[in-house]
């Protein structure tokens, strides 16, 4: 594990290879992602995949889940700390932090099956929110208790490894995307969002295929604070270059993604 995750001594390539065995994309089946039972749900992650039923039905019984709006928030920066947090079941969830102008900086993005938002409520000391949550489509989720999760633990000591090495891959790509969009250049913005999208929300798992991902350009321009137009003109000058291929609608396929890091890092 030490090894898979020591992304500063690595070419970004090689990192992202090393940790595709821990971020595969979920392949849920449909029932399960629909959301009709937590049970079945929570034994589809593979960070539950190991935990007893005796012990994962505590937590089973006391979630819910809910169904939430494209630009609905889930939670807000600063409001009281929740007894609940939530796992992404469908759809997709950003999470986001204020700035001093007020605008919000995209921290991390979350796919279906990701426990960011759960994780995120672990504070020895309860705080307030610390980030924004909001749905980029229409989204459901799974609202979690916080003392059946910290229970859990308690019996599974095991399950803080796989936590951990989440956590590090969270960490790994909310850097990446929060310094290329702080960036002044539109190119840029584009280039992090990319990279960070490849990390976790690609649906290649052969390591010497392209990263596949299901974005429109459209939410590019969303993510990235600019306009469809200046979206679709940069994606276009990318796949000239050999970067990306974006011929099937809704679809980008990451051809050269050092040569991204290499943008966002230049």
């Amino acid at each position: 594990m030490a090894e898979q995750i020591a992304l500063n001594t690595m070419t970004h390539a090689a990192a992202l290879d090393s940790l595709r065995p821990l971020i595969k994309p979920r392949e849920l089946a449909p029932d399960k992602i629909s959301g009709s039972d937590p049970m079945r749900f929570l034994q589809s992650l593979r960070e539950f995949a190991d935990v007893p039923s005796r012990d994962l039905k505590n937590l089973a019984d006391s979630s819910r889940f809910s169904e939430i709006d494209s630009g609905e928030y889930l939670s807000n920066e600063g409001e009281e700390e929740s007894l609940n947090g939530f796992i992404v079941v469908s759809g997709k969830v950003a999470m986001l932090k204020n700035s001093s102008n007020g605008k919000e900086l995209i921290v991390e993005l979350l796919q279906a099956g990701d426990i960011f938002g759960l994780l995120l409520t672990l504070a020895a000391d309860k705080l307030p929110y610390q980030l924004s949550a909001r749905a980029l489509q229409k989204s459901k989720v799974l609202w979690v208790p916080i003392n059946s999760f910290v229970n859990l633990f308690k019996v599974q000591p095991r399950l803080s490894q796989d936590v951990v090495a989440y956590s590090l891959l969270c960490l790994h790509s909310s850097y990446k995307l929060a310094r290329g969009l702080a960036h002044d250049r539109v190119e840029v913005r584009i280039a992090a969002v990319l990279s960070s999208l490849a990390l976790k929300f690609s649906r290649s798992a052969n390591t010497n295929q392209p990263y596949t991902l299901d974005f429109t350009r459209q939410q590019l321009a969303d993510l990235t604070g600019t306009t469809p137009e200046t979206a679709i003109r940069v994606t276009r000058a990318m796949q000239r270059d050999g970067l990306i291929d974006i011929k099937r609608p809704g679809v980008i396929r990451i051809v050269n993604l050092e040569a991204l890091h290499e943008l966002v890092d230049a």
